[in-house]
């Protein structure tokens, strides 16, 4: 639209691997003119640093801790414009844990320190309603940011049995609402199941649910619950099928301010809001001889009104189908 736009991608990175003691140090900017026409670049005008270190030590054959892993990380975003080491505008920093115990049963643990800075430009179409019968408002009051977002977690997971494995994790931490510019506290679970009833058939199960919190008052901000299987069925060496379905439970708060009063974006009220998404996706794979393939895909989006009702009220949004044939030309 007779408009340039340029600017550099730069990243450095130090990786070591070893048995005992590794590390990763990066840094990667990106300039606030780079826009990319191919690949996936969320955000510009920044400056990320990176620091990840790695101890590990191993118990004798046979001992009860087979492998006890510590890692150590920290993470800083800069601004591009205003680069200075004392002016970050988010960051973190964790130490967690990962013990392989005999038999392969493993436990881990971690903990974690972080902080955010809003940005008063995001918020320019905010305001507050102070007055509902009058239609009074002012303008949204910008906190500088957030410090001592603490969390700390614990996971487990069984051996890979022959038939079954498993996994399950608990977190706790303080969080940003964004939304809302407060803090905020999130608790999530997260359990998964992988389960082999015969050498063709593989079935994979996972739930995930994830609560947040207003710090201010204890009041629920949102919730989300997330159930996910995948099938998958090898009739033959060269027929694969697979099913994977999704459901997405999602509900959240009217926006509020640090008062408790309503909060106004663009001129509309922030109500509640509240989404069930079901989304399911079918393949069929057909391999008869290396160098030839077939899939035939087809996967379909649909919403409902209750959370898994599965009713007459589940309406299909969308609708979409898939194919590809590869074949190898052999002289």
């Amino acid at each position: 639209a007779g408009s340039r736009l340029s600017g550099p991608l730069l990243a450095a990175t130090w990786d070591r691997t070893g048995r005992a003691f590794g590390f990763n140090y990066s840094v990667t900017a990106i300039a606030p003119g780079f826009r990319a026409r191919a690949g996936f670049v969320n955000r510009v005008g920044v400056v990320n640093t990176h620091v990840f270190n790695r101890f590990t030590v191993y118990g004798r054959r046979g001992a009860f801790v087979e492998q006890a892993s510590t890692y150590v990380n920290a993470s800083r975003t800069f601004s591009w414009d205003d680069f200075a080491l004392d002016r970050a505008l988010e960051g973190d920093e964790s130490i967690s844990t990962n013990t392989t115990l005999r038999g392969g049963w493993a436990v881990g643990a971690n903990v974690s320190r972080s902080f955010y800075h809003f940005d008063p430009g995001l918020y320019s179409g905010y305001q507050v309603l102070v007055d509902e019968w009058r239609r009074t408002m002012v303008d949204f009051a910008v906190p500088h940011g957030l410090d001592n977002l603490l969390g700390g977690g614990l996971s487990a997971s069984t051996p890979v049995f022959r038939t079954f494995s498993a996994s399950l994790s608990a977190s706790a931490s303080g969080e940003a609402i964004f939304p809302e510019a407060a803090r905020g506290r999130q608790r999530r679970v997260s359990v998964a199941l992988n389960w082999r009833p015969a050498a063709q058939v593989r079935v994979a199960a996972q739930y995930v649910r994830s609560v947040i919190d207003r710090s201010r008052d204890g009041s629920r901000f949102s919730i989300e619950d997330i159930p996910r299987l995948k099938v998958e069925y090898q009739a033959s060496r060269a027929i694969f099928l697979r099913f994977v379905g999704q459901y997405a439970a999602r509900q959240r708060d009217a926006l509020m301010d640090a008062a408790g009063r309503p909060i106004v974006v663009g001129g509309t009220l922030a109500d509640e809001t509240a989404g069930n998404d079901f989304r399911v996706d079918w393949l069929f794979s057909y391999r008869p001889s290396p160098g030839t393939l077939i899939y035939l895909g087809y996967g379909s989006s649909l919403t409902e009104p209750d959370a898994f009702a599965f009713g007459s009220d589940l309406r299909r949004t969308t609708d979409g189908f898939f194919l590809k044939v590869s074949y190898v030309l052999r002289t």
